[in-house]
């Protein structure tokens, strides 16, 4: 039975609500009407008194400011001075969206994904992220290129999710700058090119996003021929993706720990890392540590323990797996 590394050349979509603690409410200040109620709410929900600062936000946002329309959303979507209502944030988001307040339609278009409040839509989803992604707004562009590559909502089309998602990527948002060195890996949307994606995944490592740190690792192996530093290299960028618990850090950096390459081999660490790995459930890591209790490298050999690892791989498809259980005795 062998070992087999794993990437994480995975392209999974970003649903990401735009509320953070207390920097969610917008204190934009401006010369309508609404901004005095809008001031006096913000200090009201500083001072935690929740129920105040909602009946101000409302009589603000009914003089069609979008600010306070978007807090008032807030306030029912985290269930803060009202009781908790999806239904009603939907509504609130909506009033401040078709305002063209550029986070209410990017919250809009997370609600209509994921069905909170209202039926899953996607076609619903795709509208409003595309609003806010045409006002520059990252996290939709991203999503609208994600859209465009699963075809949800929207037409499938490669190109165009390529072309938002790297939308996204020029303005800094690591997991678009992962995702398109994805893209020029795998050639989708654009002519492959290593040197591309390795370029993409190096600025998402460098906003230590462990992905791409991991891919850079496995770039770095799968290139290196026998070139030492090439090995550490890709050694040095797993470790990085260890420190933040990545698991395909894990078990990729395991499996150098097997090898000896890039590092001193050492069985008892390549065991300990890819067991990280597969106790969260990680196939590969499943099968590889079934493989070590079998062999008795880096733990003492089971027979009882490996076949438990490799059931518990095989249970999720995974082929090695699947073949050793028939070779096991």
């Amino acid at each position: 039975m062998k070992q087999r590394p794993s990437s994480t050349c995975i392209i999974s979509l970003l649903l990401f609500l735009a509320l953070f603690a207390e920097a969610q409410l917008i204190k934009v200040k401006d010369s309508r009407e609404g901004t005095r109620l809008l001031d006096e709410g913000n200090a009201a929900y500083d001072q935690e008194k929740y129920t105040d600062a909602l009946n101000l936000y409302l009589k603000s946002a009914r003089n069609d400011n979008p600010d306070a329309a978007y807090n008032v959303a807030i306030l029912y979507y985290t269930g803060r001075g009202v009781q908790q209502s999806y239904a009603e944030a939907i509504k609130w988001y909506t009033v401040a969206g078709e305002m063209n307040f550029v986070k209410a339609q990017h919250n809009l278009g997370v609600m209509y994904e994921q069905g909170e409040g209202t039926p899953v839509s996607n076609l619903t989803a795709f509208e409003w992220f595309y609003r806010a992604a045409q006002q520059g707004y990252d996290l939709s562009q991203f999503n609208v290129g994600i859209a465009y590559l699963d075809g949800k909502g929207v037409a499938a089309s490669d190109s165009k999710g390529f072309e938002w998602i790297k939308k996204a990527a020029d303005q800094g948002l690591a997991i678009a700058q992962f995702n398109l060195g994805v893209l020029y890996e795998e050639g989708r949307g654009v002519n492959a090119s290593e040197r591309d994606a390795r370029d993409w995944y190096d600025k998402a490592a460098m906003q230590d996003y462990s992905d791409a740190q991991v891919n850079l690792g496995l770039l770095y192996k799968n290139g290196a021929k026998g070139n030492k530093t090439a090995y550490e290299m890709a050694a040095d960028y797993f470790k990085k993706a260890v420190a933040q618990d990545n698991v395909f850090g894990q078990l990729n950096l395991g499996l150098l720990y097997y090898e000896g390459l890039g590092v001193e081999q050492s069985f008892p660490e390549a065991f300990r890392l890819v067991k990280l790995a597969a106790e969260s459930g990680l196939a590969p890591a499943e099968y590889n540590v079934g493989v070590m209790y079998y062999k008795g490298e880096g733990v003492e050999a089971s027979v009882v323990e490996a076949k438990k690892w490799i059931a518990r791989a095989a249970e999720q498809g995974y082929e090695d797996a699947v073949n050793a259980l028939k070779e096991i005795k």
